[in-house]
């Protein structure tokens, strides 16, 4: 869990914005949102669209001694250069929701003024202006009377809830935001060819995943990977059902999960919002 306001960097570098060296002065801008539109000649709109953003963030540095401040000023700057130059979008988090962004600017205020203190101006760039939240749902491998975890895998996720139902390759999802969700679905656990249906759309990818492997399928960089027991990743875009969409967003509501029960399934839904919710 990170904490309530931070800045976490594509190395999982985490700059706690809100204890002592990092203290947010100012983040009022960071709510405010906006679209463009297209009109035709007819001056009716006819689309809408959203560019590249800026948002704004002041905060405090200070530090009980001047090494500290140094050592506060360096860390700061290392870890939000880092982004910029791998070209990596880090997160900007607001109580559990998260922009991706990068900071373009930081500019500084009071810093030689014989204290151990900065007022730090940051531009953060963002080209997915959107708040995003994550919510995840787990479908067990079904094994005899219920389902269970297959142990030994190397899998990087642990989830807590369980949407499988007893019945075998059968689940429900529940999309509760007020529009469709990008997602990621990673596939985990021996199977050929694994095939999932969700409201009705089957995501299918042709290709084995064998034990100790797993695979991603991400609907917003529109990519699907397979992760090998070696640490291998293998590009698997070119062994998708081109004839269904396997990155079609998550439907609102309800909607029934089928897959043939040998494998196991987490998928992650991006709840994405063009104004933060306050908490």
């Amino acid at each position: 869990m990170y904490p309530d306001i931070c800045y976490v960097n594509s190395n999982n570098v985490v700059l706690d914005l809100t204890s002592f060296p990092y203290l947010v002065n100012d983040i009022n801008e960071i709510t405010d949102y906006s679209w463009d539109y297209e009109a035709n000649d007819a001056q009716k709109v006819v689309s809408f669209s959203r560019g590249v953003c800026e948002m704004p963030v002041t905060i405090n540095i200070l530090a009980n001694t001047h090494e500290e401040y140094v050592q506060a000023r360096k860390r700061l700057f290392e870890a939000l250069e880092t982004d910029v130059l791998n070209n990596a979008r880090g997160r900007l988090y607001y109580h559990g929701q998260y922009v991706l962004c990068n900071a373009v600017t930081s500019q500084k205020k009071d810093w030689n003024m014989g204290v151990d203190f900065a007022l730090v101006y940051i531009k953060f760039v963002t080209d997915w202006p959107y708040w995003i939240t994550e919510e995840t749902f787990e479908y067990l491998p079904y094994s005899g009377a219920e389902s269970k975890s297959i142990g030994g895998q190397n899998y990087p996720y642990n989830y807590p809830h369980n949407y499988t139902n007893t019945q075998k390759g059968n689940g429900i999802i529940r999309n509760e935001h007020y529009s469709d969700c990008n997602f990621s679905m990673t596939i985990y656990g021996k199977s050929l060819n694994p095939r999932v249906s969700i409201n009705g759309h089957v995501y299918e990818v042709f290709t084995s995943v064998d034990d100790g492997e797993y695979m991603v399928i991400d609907s917003k960089s529109k990519t699907i990977r397979r992760y090998k027991a070696n640490k291998q990743i293998v590009n698997e875009f070119g062994s998708r059902n081109m004839e269904s969409s396997v990155f079609q967003l998550i439907p609102t509501g309800k909607s029934n999960v089928i897959w043939d029960g040998s494998f196991g399934i987490d998928i992650t839904l991006y709840h994405e919002r063009s104004e933060l919710l306050l908490i």
